[in-house]
């Protein structure tokens, strides 16, 4: 009976000589090192990629396998014992390889250098291949029944946040070029030049998460420990897989090393080399023994391997062509595609293909990109992060909830559905397609469709929180404002933080403070002349370079730093500090609204609390300007265009509150859309945030204010709750969207607003 394979994945940066090895690691090496591996499988190679498939028994066996084995903990902490081990060992090896000179070893030293750095490299695969989205899907589809079973309102939304890691991944993409270009584009030229201090560049860094939608989520449901243990590892497992990418691309891209060295002593070039299968490159390395030209013309058709109970067999040129032709499963042209939901929306644009089986010029598309298209590709890689960042939407041929996409997505807000197997077949650039990330569901669509569509699109989430029909004030003069002076209209004086606070400050009570607005930061730098100075350390920067813009970035900070305040806006600042009676305060920047290029910049400003003196004051305003020049700020207004000097920003300063009780309240609970929802801890509110403690959580039914569900673990004065509701609806109803609010009870009783924030996660 012939098999009828199955597309998994397609993968850039493939020689011939790496189709072998591809299905040994899912197969014998992954049997010996986890007891499964698979019997049957095949892997496709041509220009530079490779493509592996599956029977569909094989997929079945698959799941079933590693179902048992990732629902066994002891097998799981000895793989990420394993994860841990083989990383460490493959970033060794990558070390020596840069250390050696190559040209002065001898033909076996060669072959056992680049013999081992391939065993090491295949440890890391083969940890790796066991979160793929075919070897977890059981794993998936157990913890979605048992969803469906409990009824919850929004089951991918519940899936999505139940299985995010505990950690955030932050991508370091500045002068990396694993984030600005493809492996074709970096090393695919024969003239390509391998940069040796990439490996001493962080790719991302990691910030602890405290997932509060989450762990409500967990006390709901209560699942049992089989379904928890779900939880955890297909937590765990994107994490981890995203990690292990980051150190399997740096070895990848190392190993080019050894091409380089091949191509210079046996004078074969790159594009032949690649073309050589494994037990060809050994007899090259060791013996020089080359391939005859008419194999290399012959292979250009592609080359096929394919595993068959366990015995491998080699297919080249058109006959490659017609085994996969006749194994693969015929796809049938279809407008239509379903996935599933990695990050919720909805969006209509122009396709954009970023395809992996044609690397070379993803550059050269992703610089001619417009905002708001729709990136169509196999799976999401790090070279078009930046791309992802403009996306409207993007699709994806592969992957599970743990890929690549479903992570990179959900971090950026983007709507995205993944695992539709063909669309990069079914749409070509310039199509027109409608996305429905809330169902999973891709369409093509015409070109008067998408014109009548594109003004429905719901705003991005940055968006929603300002972009209200709200005509902005023109700047007022003054350096001082205090809150009850200013409204949300006031955004270009003293930034978002700033005029909401004023807003807020004319509704509810909120902690007494006041706004140094963007005049005194101008007079600041006019004063000590820092406008032409820092025009010209940043004139020349280039973000190519981590290490020169690093450093021309804290050469800003400490020149802001270094300056002293003029006697007039010093006076003005102690002296409105002077009428908070000395208290603690928090000192915030409010960066202007109109000059932020993109939400990953207005994240880089700064917060100090508990200020408790004039200098201290004083310093954290020089701080918070300062903190307007960090390389990834300076960055993201390079890549924008945007002038240095012409972006402004405002401080915050604003009493601490002594607080008896806080928490966060909101108006329309993201996941019960249909109560009000209060979350209460003792003392400070940073506990909450923080994950510190749990608190008393509290569903509230909107306009009667009766509790209807509640979770206590100390006693909390239920006369507070029919007050904060009231409070709520006032602030919802005052910026008409349910809003996400941060309040406190001080020792008098007394409910005062910190913040309040459009919901963006309905």
């Amino acid at each position: 009976m012939m098999l009828n394979y199955t597309f998994l994945w397609a993968e850039e940066n493939y020689n011939y000589y790496d189709l072998g090895p591809v299905l040994l690691n899912y197969g014998l090496r992954s049997q010996k090192r986890w007891g499964y591996g698979i019997k049957n499988g095949l892997t496709f190679g041509k220009d530079f990629h490779a493509e592996f498939y599956l029977p569909v028994q094989e997929l079945r066996s698959e799941a079933e396998n590693w179902y048992k084995f990732l629902t066994n903990k002891k097998k799981v902490q000895l793989y990420l014992n394993s994860i841990a081990a083989s990383s460490t060992e493959l970033i060794s090896e990558i070390k020596k390889l840069i250390g050696t000179d190559l040209s002065k070893v001898s033909a076996e030293q060669l072959w056992e250098l680049y013999d081992i750095y391939g065993l090491k490299l295949a440890g890391l695969f083969t940890c790796y291949i066991v979160s793929q989205p075919h070897r977890v899907v059981q794993l998936e589809k157990e913890l979605l029944h048992f969803l469906q079973e409990k009824k919850v309102d929004d089951v991918a939304h519940y899936f999505s946040v139940l299985t995010a890691p505990h950690s955030k991944i932050i991508f370091s993409p500045i002068g990396n070029k694993f984030f600005t270009g493809s492996f074709a584009e970096l090393i695919g030229k024969e003239g390509s030049i391998i940069d040796k201090t990439l490996i001493h560049k962080k790719m991302y860094h990691e910030e602890k998460v405290q997932n509060q939608e989450k762990q409500k989520m967990l006390a709901e449901l209560r699942p049992q420990p089989n379904i928890k243990c779900l939880i955890d590892v297909l937590s765990i497992l994107g994490h981890e897989r995203f990690k292990m990418r980051f150190v399997w691309m740096p070895a990848l891209y190392y190993n080019e090393l050894f091409l380089l060295e091949f191509k210079r002593r046996y004078n074969v070039p790159k594009s032949e080399l690649r073309a050589y299968d494994n037990s060809e490159i050994e007899n090259l390395i060791r013996f020089g023994k080359k391939l005859p030209s008419k194999v290399i013309s012959t292979r250009k058709k592609g080359f096929l391997k394919l595993l068959k109970n366990g015995i491998l067999y080699t297919y080249e040129g058109s006959q490659a062509q017609k085994v996969l032709q006749t194994l693969i499963s015929k796809k049938e042209k279809t407008k239509e595609l379903y996935g599933m939901v990695a990050s919720k929306g909805h969006a209509v644009g122009k396709v954009i293909i970023l395809s992996y089986r044609q690397s070379g010029n993803h550059t050269a598309k992703i610089e001619k990109m417009q905002e708001g298209d729709i990136i169509v590709t196999e799976m999401t890689r790090p070279n078009i992060i930046t791309a992802c960042e403009r996306a409207g939407a993007i699709i994806t041929d592969e992957g599970g909830i743990l890929c690549h996409a479903a992570i990179v997505s959900r971090e950026l807000g983007v709507p995205c559905v993944i695992g539709t197997k063909e669309a990069t077949s079914s749409f070509k650039d310039g199509d027109y397609v409608e996305v429905d990330a809330n169902k999973g569901k891709v369409r093509k669509i015409t070109f008067k469709e998408y014109s009548s569509k594109k003004h429905d699109r719901s705003l991005k989430v940055d968006d929603r929180a300002i972009k209200r029909n709200i005509t902005l004030n023109r700047l007022k003069k003054g350096n001082i404002f205090w809150f009850n002076q200013i409204g949300i209209k006031d955004i270009p004086t003293v930034g978002g933080k700033g005029a909401s606070l004023g807003e807020l400050s004319k509704i509810v009570n909120v902690p007494t403070g006041f706004c140094i607005s963007v005049n005194a930061y101008h007079l600041f730098l006019t004063e000590n002349n820092l406008y032409t100075t820092i025009k010209k350390i940043l004139g020349n920067v280039s973000i190519n370079d981590a290490e020169a813009l690093e450093e021309k970035a804290h050469q800003v900070r400490e020149l802001i730093l270094s300056k002293t305040l003029s006697l007039s806006i010093k006076n003005q600042i102690v002296d409105s500090y002077r009428k908070l009676q000395n208290k603690k305060v928090a000192v915030r920047s409010s960066a202007t609204a109109e000059d932020l290029p993109t939400a990953s910049f207005a994240g880089q400003q700064d917060t100090y609390l508990n200020v408790s003196n004039e200098k201290e004051v004083l310093d954290s305003i020089k701080k918070c300007w300062a903190s307007l020049f960090t390389s990834r700020a300076i960055y993201y207004r390079e890549k924008n265009g945007f002038e240095h000097t012409k972006v402004l920003i405002s401080v915050v300063i604003q009493e601490m509150v002594d607080a008896e009780y806080a928490g966060v309240m909101f108006t329309k609970d993201p996941i019960e859309k249909k109560y009000l929802l209060i979350e209460v801890v003792k003392g400070l509110g940073e506990k909450l945030v923080s994950g510190e403690v749990t608190p008393n959580t509290y569903h509230i039914k909107k306009n009667e204010f009766k509790v209807l569900k509640k979770r206590e673990y100390f006693r909390f004065d239920h006369h507070y709750l029919d007050d904060l509701s009231k409070l709520g609806k006032l602030i919802e109803s005052h910026y008409k969207y349910p809003q996400d609010i941060e309040w406190a009870i001080d020792k008098n009783g007394k409910i005062l607003v910190l913040q309040s924030r459009a919901i963006t996660t309905l």
